[in-house]
């Protein structure tokens, strides 16, 4: 995993490796939710104490962020989605819901939006005045919303269609 020794890559470096990490870690998050939530709520004690303890060995170790991060926010999003806290009462404002809804989409135009502006008005590769960085967030903004609302939407209703037909087709035979 990490060849730091010979000054190879850390295949955990590798963008390509990182996405699919996350993108399986979400996964199993969302089946976990949707199919055993009981048994998340069983195991809520365990999940917050594996937490924390999972991140303070790593940091202890000197793992790198880029692998603690999405397993730390795993765990920490398997905790919150069965606690019954005020942080997570918190959670439940309209607002942060939406931000919530929009996060796909987000994640989606992000990288292109920074690469834009990064392009435009970045005086270097690391620094960019306050205004077009701020500009850029809303601009993220934006651009999720209007992807949330005109595509993904869309694109989840049509899918829910082709799956409530495919199921009427089949137990028709």
């Amino acid at each position: 995993w990490f060849d730091f020794e010979s000054g190879g890559v850390p295949l955990y470096s590798v963008p390509l490796v990182r996405v699919f990490h996350e993108f399986m870690l979400g996964t199993l998050i969302g089946t976990l939710y949707i199919n055993h939530r009981p048994l998340l709520i069983s195991l809520r004690p365990w999940i917050l104490a594996i937490f924390v303890a999972f991140v303070s060995i790593t940091y202890a170790l000197y793992v790198p962020l880029a692998l603690i991060v999405p397993t730390a926010f795993f765990l920490l999003i398997a905790f919150l989605t069965v606690d019954d806290s005020w942080f997570t009462k918190l959670l439940k404002l309209k607002w942060l819901i939406v931000l919530g809804e929009i996060s796909y989409s987000t994640y989606m135009v992000h990288y292109f939006v920074r690469d834009v502006f990064k392009a435009v008005f970045a005086k270097s590769s690391f620094a960019m005045d306050a205004v077009p960085l701020v500009a850029s967030f809303f601009v993220v903004l934006a651009l999720s919303f209007i992807l949330y609302r005109w595509v993904e939407l869309p694109a989840q209703s049509f899918l829910r269609n082709l799956r409530i037909s495919g199921r009427k087709t089949v137990s028709s035979l």
